[in-house]
């Protein structure tokens, strides 16, 4: 048994029959943008591109404290998706500027909800890193400062405020909230509550994208537009939430978050293979459409001919022996996509896939050459600029979250690229993910594990390693993408 229900305004563009049920949504294929345990959200298209893109949130095995969780918000015995259909809603009835709501529903122990994507609007954090002059970067940060005055006064929460889930469009500066799964409403928003939402977009906000007066601005423009009897000094408000932000950048999801964007199709699958196979959509596109080898290997199982057709194209096939019948990611996976998305030059993810009780992972590798080789051949300042590379790659690594298994050491795993003649890392086996913070565990790892003979080469690689600008801007390091 389940329910769903479509919006007045969409009901002419879901007219057909197989999109009257929760069981036709929650079957629906398409471009997989995020996926966690038990959700999923995909981009999909009707037939022709009527009506354009949607973003398709769905739930499985919706769990019993979910369920009530989301009663004891006040949103009723339903799952999350459900409850975020309802404070869209009620958002959009407010004024707030979020996506709109297309069709939801339940079907036994899964959900869904469907809303319009937001196709002419791109991320904060591109936004500003894009061509947007000063007066263009002053203006938006004011209108966002009074959009999210808006969003509390109206008495909404998004305890997930970060950077990325704001969209801009780039000719107006029209400004979109987007991902309110947790969001609440109430009577009225505490300053406790406010503080936290603004320093979570504060820390998730790259330092190389807004400025202090870039980010004062806004929070002024936030604390004029303020309308609560306990409004607290801007000056206290300031100070509160760059404390509560510096404390946030402490944690590694937060870290994560607030790296600069990349393209949203370097981290987007395309299924193929009855599910069996997801495809990077970049890669996918560059090829034409999803490679029938790959398809091939999910469904015969023949890694012979699949390795052989991956050497051929320069690319890197590894397969492990899978019995979970929930087919979880294999942990390579997570690792090329968390490096990705710290900018670090490594190889690139471009498939991973089930079939025949194993896992694989295809891989874009990086072109590199040996340090060791490079350092019997280079004048002592170009090593001295590799050392400085060397340590600020490793250092991005251990804010990633990853360190070196006993024993294991960097240097065999660094290289110098082939095309960008920048150290890169060119092996990503032996990485393994620390629970612990970055600045606990990497000093010591690199302590240990880093014999560097001459004293002169450990100043540049600490130098590095600790981010000193200034002692090594003659060693810029530039972020590189891999060609797939």
């Amino acid at each position: 048994m389940g329910w769903c229900e479509i919006m007045p305004e969409f009901e002419p563009l879901l007219h057909e029959p197989r999109y009257q049920s929760a069981h036709a949504f929650l079957a629906w294929k398409g471009t997989l943008v995020n996926l966690h345990r038990h959700r999923r959200v995909e981009q999909v298209c009707l037939d022709g591109s009527q009506g354009g893109a949607f973003f398709l949130k769905k739930e499985s095995n919706v769990a019993w404290r979910d369920l009530f969780r989301n009663a004891w918000h006040g949103f009723g015995w339903c799952a999350t998706a459900v409850r975020e259909a309802a404070i869209l809603q009620s958002a959009q009835a407010a004024g707030i500027p979020c996506p709109q709501v297309v069709a939801f529903g339940e079907a036994g122990c899964s959900a869904f909800m469907m809303t319009r994507a937001e196709s002419d609007k791109i991320d904060l954090r591109a936004y500003l890193a894009g061509e947007a002059g000063p007066n263009q970067r002053l203006l938006l940060a004011m209108e966002l400062g009074g959009e999210l005055a808006k969003m509390h006064n109206a008495g909404f929460e998004h305890p997930d405020l970060f950077a990325k889930h704001i969209l801009v469009r780039p000719d107006s500066r029209a400004i979109c909230i987007i991902d309110w799964q947790r969001a609440r409403k109430r009577r009225f928003v505490e300053w406790t509550a406010r503080v936290r939402d603004l320093a979570l977009l504060d820390a998730t906000l790259h330092d190389s994208l807004a400025d202090n007066r870039l980010r004062l601005r806004c929070l002024h423009a936030y604390w004029q537009a303020a309308t609560t009897p306990d409004r607290i000094p801007y000056t206290r408000l300031a100070m509160e939430v760059r404390a509560q932000a510096a404390a946030l950048r402490q944690q590694r999801n937060i870290r994560e978050i607030g790296q600069r964007a990349i393209q949203p199709a370097d981290q987007q699958f395309i299924p193929g293979a009855d599910g069996n196979l997801l495809v990077v959509r970049s890669f996918a596109e560059r090829s034409g459409s999803i490679p029938d080898w790959l398809v091939d290997l999910c469904t015969n199982g023949e890694t012979r001919a699949a390795s052989e057709h991956a050497v051929r194209r320069g690319l890197w096939l590894q397969c492990w022996p899978h019995s979970n019948a929930a087919r979880a990611m294999p942990p390579q996976a997570h690792t090329l996509f968390a490096l990705h998305r710290f900018h670090i030059a490594a190889p690139r993810l471009l498939a991973v896939g089930w079939a025949h009780g194993m896992s694989f992972v295809l891989m874009q590798p990086v072109k590199a050459r040996s340090l060791d080789r490079v350092f019997a051949k280079v004048p002592p300042a170009t090593q001295q600029r590799l050392f400085a590379q060397a340590g600020d790659i490793i250092r991005r690594i251990h804010e990633a979250g990853y360190s070196l298994g006993v024993g294991e050491e960097w240097w065999p795993r660094l290289g110098l690229a082939n095309d960008t003649d920048e150290v890169v890392l060119a092996r990503i086996d032996g990485l393994e993910r620390s629970s612990r913070p970055w600045h606990e565990f990497g000093p010591g790892e690199v302590a240990r594990q880093l014999a560097i003979p001459a004293t002169t080469d450990r100043s540049w690689f600490l130098n590095g390693y600790l981010g000193r600008e200034a002692m090594v801007a003659s060693a810029p390091v530039r972020e590189r993408q891999v060609p797939l």
